[in-house]
C-alpha cells in the first residue's frame, strides 16, 4: 500500500509542478512544488521509502527541466535525507516551524543542486546563484508551505494515513 501512496504523491507533485508552479511565480521565481512536497513528507512521515521516492521524483523532474539527468535525482535524494533527519528533532505539527524548516531545507537543496550543476558547467557563478536565486526561492517556499501543509494534514486525518504507513506523528 505504501508504494501506491508514494506513486500517487509523486504523480500529484509532478502534475502540480508542471501546471500550478508557473502560475505561483513571484518576481520570476517559480516555486518547486515537488521539492516542497518531498520535504513535507520527509519530516512528517520519516519512512524508509522516502529516499527512493526522492530519487525517483528528482529523476522525473530532470526529465521535464534542464536535461542534466541525475541532477535533481541526487539533490532530491539528499533533500529527502536531510528532511527525514530534521523531522526527528522538530515538532512537525506546527505550521510556523514547518515554514522555517521548509525554507532552510530548500536552501540546503539549492546548495547541493547548484554545486552539482557547477560541476557540469564551471562557468556558473556559484555565489550569485546561491544568494540571488536560491535564497529568495527558499523564502518563497517557506511562504507557500501552508498551501501544501494544511491539505496534507487534512489528508492524514481524513484517510488515516499514519495508520496505513505504520508511523506515529
Amino acid at each position: 500500500m505504501k508504494i501506491w501512496l508514494y506513486i500517487g504523491f509523486g504523480l500529484t507533485a509532478l502534475w502540480l509542478q508542471l501546471t500550478l508552479a508557473p502560475l505561483l511565480s513571484v518576481f520570476g521565481y517559480k516555486p518547486n512544488i515537488a521539492l516542497m512536497i518531498l520535504l513535507l513528507l520527509g519530516f512528517r512521515w520519516r519512512d524508509e521509502w522516502l529516499f527512493l521516492f526522492g530519487a525517483v521524483l528528482g529523476l522525473m523532474m530532470d526529465v521535464f527541466s534542464h536535461g542534466v539527468l541525475g541532477l535533481y535525482g541526487i539533490s532530491f535524494f539528499s533533500a529527502a535525507f536531510l528532511s527525514r533527519y530534521t523531522g526527528e528533532s522538530i515538532y512537525e505539527n506546527n505550521l510556523l516551524i514547518s515554514m522555517g524548516v521548509i525554507s532552510a531545507l530548500s536552501f540546503g537543496h539549492g546548495f547541493v543542486a547548484v554545486s552539482l550543476f557547477e560541476s557540469f558547467y564551471p562557468e556558473i557563478p556559484w555565489w550569485e546563484w546561491m544568494f540571488f536565486k536560491e535564497l529568495p526561492l527558499a523564502f518563497i517556499h517557506g511562504l507557500y508551505t501552508p498551501l501544501l501543509f494544511l491539505p496534507l494534514v487534512w489528508l492524514e486525518k481524513r484517510l488515516k494515513l499514519t495508520e496505513l504507513l505504520g508511523i506515529a506523528l
